[in-house]
């Protein structure tokens, strides 16, 4: 059984506006004859694994059990109009389980959400002569969400030994562990929410990037 997996967490976005008093950044530089303005935030975490669990169960013929398969858990919000530290952690996973009635017998459990990134605001303003403000206090990245536990895990058999007349890609490896966690909500990746790109006035607002979903769980029952 697999569980699912977390999402990841949205980045920060960031800010800087010259001529006003929104100053939200990790680091922003401000060089009009060379090369014009740039600015950084942080990144979100990475969603957990989804657990593992492999294990015998006795059942009674005739009783009628219950499987949910555990769902991803969903990234953290970004895009349009998702502003500056508006974004949010990944979702948990969801368990997979194996049941009668109410009773769980076995479960998969989930990967948790990866954390958003953060960024200050209260920063510096860097000037129209140009310059560099290099890490604004206060500023992180999301945290890793933490990995579903693995029990009874067998690894896969990455390079079976064939005989020659075998075709390499008859026997495939086992089913790998685990469902994969969301990726992170990337710097950068945000929606440009308000841009003025004079180089001497520069003023932008980039909102948070998006965390990937988690992976569905999984289960696979013989008897």
């Amino acid at each position: 059984m697999w569980g699912g997996a977390g999402g990841g967490g949205s980045s920060s976005g960031w800010a800087y506006q010259y001529s006003g008093s929104i100053y939200c950044y990790r680091s922003f530089y401000n060089y009009p004859g060379n090369g014009g303005y740039g600015g950084f935030g942080s990144n979100g975490g990475v969603g957990g694994h989804g657990g593992y669990n492999k294990q015998v169960v006795p059942v009674t013929p005739g009783e009628t059990y219950n499987i949910v398969i555990g769902a991803g858990g969903m990234g953290g919000d970004g895009g349009c109009p998702v502003g500056v530290n508006q974004g949010s952690d990944g979702e948990t996973g969801e368990a997979t389980t194996f049941g009668l009635s109410t009773n769980i017998l076995a479960i998969g459990s989930p990967g948790a959400g990866g954390g958003k990134g953060y960024v200050s605001c209260g920063c510096g303003n860097v000037g129209g002569g140009g310059g560099y403000n290099e890490d604004c206090e206060g500023w992180y990245d999301g945290s890793d969400g933490d990995d579903g536990t693995v029990t009874n895990y067998v690894s896969a058999v990455s390079e079976p030994i064939l005989p020659s007349y075998i075709p390499s890609d008859y026997i495939t490896s086992t089913v790998d562990c685990c469902s994969q966690g969301g990726h992170m909500g990337y710097d950068g990746t945000g929606c440009a929410i308000g841009n003025n790109l004079d180089n001497n006035y520069p003023q932008i607002v980039r909102g948070a990037g998006a965390g990937g979903d988690g992976e569905n769980g999984f289960v696979v029952i013989s008897f």
